[in-house]
């Protein structure tokens, strides 16, 4: 592509959206003490280090499909494995061409590294104006994350444009990073239509603890023309902060799971929700008195009282309490007698009964229980596996041959 052609799309460009994520920490987050301020200084060494081996030695994977027939470009960031799980039911159809950003090709190219300079530099007046905005000098390390956070969008998105040149359809699966949310703007300047897949519900609260009111993101830096979400809750959410058309696809890939077995177990939230983390711990210490069999089950890298940074503690059981992650929907799809802590944000989607304040009181109730109904899960999840995927290639007019 030409230089006139990078222009345009700068000048096209709402680089709000594209670094909404690290402009809303900024604008939210805690003052930095001098232990954080050291973790960010090293984190920020890290990450130059990383832009210059993908910028000269390495390009995204790209997958092609091998017949001739391109239909759909399809992109996505992270390999966490339940995100693969979700997402390859949709990658695996017939004309789809992949391209994931975290799994790399080697590939020598200087040029790259300086080009990408230059044109950042350049036209540095589409998005320098967001620093001035927000008092935000280039030369603090606020200032310097954001240009490398640039730097390795562009570089990568360099690398990328030109096989979207050859398809008329657009997916990305989580637009809310700012790799896939440049690359959704450019595809709608380029005139390819563009979808959202959903990859999780955000349920925010407006006021709050910072990491409670985070998951707004999802939402604010919406810039697709098509959404295609799992229900009519998310559907909702979304007609709140978007003007796209929204479809309901379900959620194709769920957890396998095993037959449960008496007792609770307790989903805890990111090490940054300590009055919840405590909270379940306490449930946790109130079950082991009680002899009443209790698993305890935390996010990857969030582990706070198991060794060697194990995720589980026991298997999964019955009953099963949380505060907010989308693995409660989950489960709850799949026939677990799911519950939520009080004041959760998705509170406001449940019945009471499926609320937990105190479980000294209603321990006893929620274990005797024989009346809990899972249909209400399915107001968060409409669809799951085959159905999911026929939904998505109707909406995308995917012959089913």
């Amino acid at each position: 592509m030409k230089k006139k052609i990078y222009e345009n799309i700068f000048e096209f460009l709402d680089f709000e959206k594209i670094l909404s994520i690290d402009l809303w920490y900024n604008d939210n987050q805690i003052s930095i003490t001098q232990k954080k301020f050291l973790s960010f200084f090293f984190s920020l060494i890290k990450f130059f280090l990383g832009n210059i081996y993908r910028s000269f030695f390495s390009k995204p994977l790209v997958k092609v499909p091998l017949k001739k027939k391109l239909d759909i470009f399809y992109i996505r960031t992270h390999s966490r494995p339940d995100l693969v799980n979700h997402s390859k039911y949709y990658e695996n159809i017939d004309g789809t061409t992949v391209c994931i950003l975290d799994k790399r090709k080697f590939q020598i190219d200087i040029y790259n590294f300086f080009f990408c300079i230059f044109i950042l530099i350049k036209y540095k007046k589409f998005w320098f104006k967001i620093l001035k905005n927000r008092s935000i000098n280039f030369f603090s390390l606020k200032g310097i994350n954001i240009f490398l956070k640039l730097f390795s969008i562009f570089s990568d998105s360099i690398k990328i444009i030109p096989y979207m040149n050859n398809y008329k359809k657009f997916i990305s699966f989580q637009e809310m990073l700012p790799i896939e949310n440049f690359l959704c703007q450019t595809a709608n300047i380029m005139k390819i239509e563009t979808f959202a897949l959903e990859h999780a519900i955000g349920f925010y609260k407006v006021g709050g603890y910072y990491w409670e009111r985070y998951p707004i993101n999802h939402y604010l830096n919406s810039v697709c023309r098509n959404i295609l979400c799992w229900s009519n809750v998310s559907k909702k959410i979304f007609k709140e902060h978007t003007n796209a058309n929204i479809s309901i696809i379900g959620k194709a890939g769920l957890p396998e799971i095993n037959e449960p077995e008496n007792g609770i177990t307790l989903i805890f939230q990111s090490n940054k929700a300590k009055s919840i983390n405590k909270k379940l711990l306490d449930f946790y210490e109130y079950c082991k008195l009680n002899k009443i069999p209790c698993s305890l089950w935390f996010k990857e890298k969030n582990n706070l009282v198991l060794k060697n940074n194990a995720r589980r503690k026991g298997p999964l059981r019955k009953i099963v309490i949380g505060y907010n992650t989308n693995y409660l929907l989950e489960l709850g799809f799949l026939g677990r007698n799911v519950y939520v802590l009080k004041d959760s944000p998705i509170q406001k989607f449940l019945p009471n009964s499926l609320i937990i304040d105190n479980i000294v009181v209603e321990i006893e109730k929620i274990i005797n229980t024989n009346s809990y109904s899972s249909d209400i899960w399915k107001e968060f999840i409409e669809c799951t596996g085959l159905e999911s995927v026929k939904r998505y290639k109707k909406i995308l007019n995917i012959n089913s041959s």
